[in-house]
């Protein structure tokens, strides 16, 4: 940790090194990031670079939006603009900060925002600033997709512009960019803890053992055609708007299959069903997703759905066997791996041949992605249903 870090106090804004927000600990340069006195002289620049040469910045906030993401109000005077919101995303590290910079600013300069679709972009990138561990950039716009569903005021044509996002990136030259194998992925998604788990839960070796090998088999295969991919794509990660929509957080691209991005969204449109209870309406929106994407894309990536998805529920067991911080988190593993044992079976038994009607058939069999508190809970039921 930095000299400046280390001599705040640990109180600032509340927080502490060791506070945690949904099992995983808060960056330890958080507090700092939260106070007005570290930040400003890199506001200071930014708006007099991208604004006006004569603004001075009279008062700055922050507030925190999600887990290591601030919104920074700054009132101005001598600007165009009374007031403007710049947003920064502390990591947990100053490698992984520059890590995201770079990977964000490639993007950038290589000309995404400007390809078409032109209405879809990213943020413009400010700035890290290595003290902080602080990554500033521009604000999106529009309204995040997630909310909107979560609100039931998204429509077709919102999840058509998540689909579109999507095809954007997948078919973005990726030359140069590294191959995300899936052993990778066992090490640091899954924490290289997927041997030990099933050492710890040996009713489980057999359908992790059996995920990891298909997505091996299948990797073996298509490592060439990788395509860049996100790694985190959900409906938090598009905000749309009125006539221009935003791909967020692009931290971390590699070449990867693009049917893990695709199953990270159909499980997450899933789970709205679980957590709504309402499958008719989400049933739509999922269609008219598929049917977007598969619209410029092949086929044959949603056939790739269901193995994929299991990797996702493996990656979500073996994050709650990393921490164990919750009650019942021995439930909730097996819920992760029971949800991943469906996917397993939708792929071996998934239907072949080509058009958005297989492919919504195979993507409506996999189960949806749940909160963890939902998944100790569902995990509890299915234990006393085995129990009994």
């Amino acid at each position: 940790m930095s000299v400046l870090l280390r001599r705040i106090t640990p109180a600032v804004a509340g927080l502490s090194s060791g506070d945690r927000l949904l099992g995983r600990p808060l960056p330890d340069a958080l507090a700092a990031a939260l106070d007005a006195r570290f930040v400003r002289e890199a506001l200071v620049e930014i708006v007099r670079t991208s604004l006006c040469p004569d603004a001075r910045v009279r008062r700055v906030t922050g507030r925190i939006l999600k887990r290591a993401t601030i919104r920074y109000e700054i009132e101005l005077a001598g600007a165009p603009l009374s007031s403007w919101s710049v947003i920064g995303k502390v990591h947990p590290s100053r490698a992984a900060g520059e890590s995201a910079c770079a990977a964000q600013r490639w993007l950038w300069e290589e000309g995404f925002p400007d390809r078409p679709p032109s209405e879809i972009s990213i943020p413009r990138i400010f700035g890290f600033f290595p003290e902080l561990e602080l990554l500033l950039m521009e604000e999106a716009g529009g309204r995040s997709l997630q909310r909107l569903l979560n609100k039931r005021m998204a429509g077709a044509e919102d999840v058509r512009h998540f689909a579109e996002a999507l095809v954007k990136l997948h078919r973005f030259p990726a030359d140069g960019v590294p191959p995300f194998t899936v052993d990778r992925y066992l090490e640091e998604k899954c924490r290289g803890l997927t041997e030990q788990l099933a050492r710890d839960f040996p009713d489980l070796a057999t359908p992790i053992a059996r995920i990891v090998e298909d997505a091996r088999k299948i990797e073996a295969e298509l490592l060439p055609t990788y395509t860049l991919a996100h790694g985190d794509y959900h409906p938090g990660q598009v905000h749309v708007g009125s006539d221009r929509h935003w791909l967020l957080d692009l931290d971390h691209l590699w070449r990867r299959d693009p049917a893990y991005d695709l199953a990270m969204a159909v499980v997450k449109l899933r789970g709205l069903v679980t957590r709504r209870g309402a499958d008719g309406p989400y049933r739509e929106l999922l269609e008219a997703f598929l049917e977007s994407y598969l619209a410029s894309m092949d086929d044959e990536i949603a056939q790739r759905v269901p193995i994929n998805a299991a990797l996702i529920f493996l990656k979500r067991a073996c994050k709650r066997f990393h921490y164990r911080d919750e009650p019942d988190w021995p439930a909730a593993i097996h819920h992760q791996i029971s949800r991943a044992e469906e996917c397993l079976a939708v792929h071996e038994s998934r239907r072949q041949g080509r058009g958005l009607s297989a492919a919504l058939e195979n993507c409506l069999r996999c189960p949806g992605a749940t909160g963890d508190r939902e998944a100790q809970l569902l995990g509890r039921a299915e234990a006393r249903a085995r129990a009994g």
